[in-house]
């Protein structure tokens, strides 16, 4: 049973161990995610968590305890520079371990450390944007619109359609056709008159008389 085994010995003497986490947390602040064996991300979240709450105090006592796990200034000015100042207000849960998959060769399972900073916090409880409504039209825009499109007509039934056609059909029975076109039928049937004799002018001769 598995009882008082608080500590990931990782199969090395303590010595060894100190410095595989040490390096694994310079890694992990240097690049904000690493890929590692999960036994070694096991052992290095609770590790980067406590380093991450004594760094977060910024006290003088606090640096110097950091700074003997972080000898490397490179990383040790990256944590109090870019790191504490994005995770101020929260007091656990720096980093999170993803399983990813097996490594190629002896087929040990690999996962990935990261930081949780608060740019990822932040995009997660986001809410979308609302879109914003389309500006309502002016009264007089209305007005316009209203007198540029015509009324729709009213859609008649077969029954009032029927009745409208009959009462055109008896308007062309009863009416009779117009004075005009009864003057206009007249004048083309009847014939001009010829002119006689007695129309004719007095200047003028018969064709006879001419003759003779």
């Amino acid at each position: 049973m598995r009882h008082g085994k608080k500590i990931h010995k990782l199969n090395r003497p303590a010595e060894h161990r100190r410095a595989v986490l040490n390096n694994l947390a310079m890694a992990l602040i240097t690049h904000k995610q690493i890929q590692t064996t999960d036994a070694k991300a096991k052992a290095l979240k609770p590790y980067i968590d406590r380093l991450i709450s004594t760094a977060s105090k910024n006290t003088l006592t606090s640096k110097r305890k950091v700074a003997q796990y972080l000898p490397n200034k490179g990383a040790f000015k990256e944590l109090y520079t870019n790191i504490i100042p994005r995770l101020e207000g929260r007091t656990s849960g720096f980093s999170r371990i993803v399983k990813f998959r097996s490594r190629r060769g002896d087929g040990a399972p690999v996962s990935i450390v990261q930081l949780l900073l608060e740019e990822e916090v932040e995009s997660k409880g986001k809410k979308k944007p609302k879109k914003k409504a389309a500006p309502k039209p002016k009264p007089e825009a209305k007005k316009a619109k209203a007198e540029e499109e015509p009324e729709p007509e009213e859609e008649k039934t077969p029954v009032e359609e029927g009745e409208a056609q009959a009462a055109v059909a008896e308007e062309t029975v009863t009416k009779g056709p117009e004075e005009g076109e009864i003057e206009e039928e007249k004048t083309e049937s009847e014939p001009e008159p010829e002119k006689t004799e007695e129309e004719k002018p007095e200047g003028e001769e018969p064709d006879e008389k001419k003759k003779e």
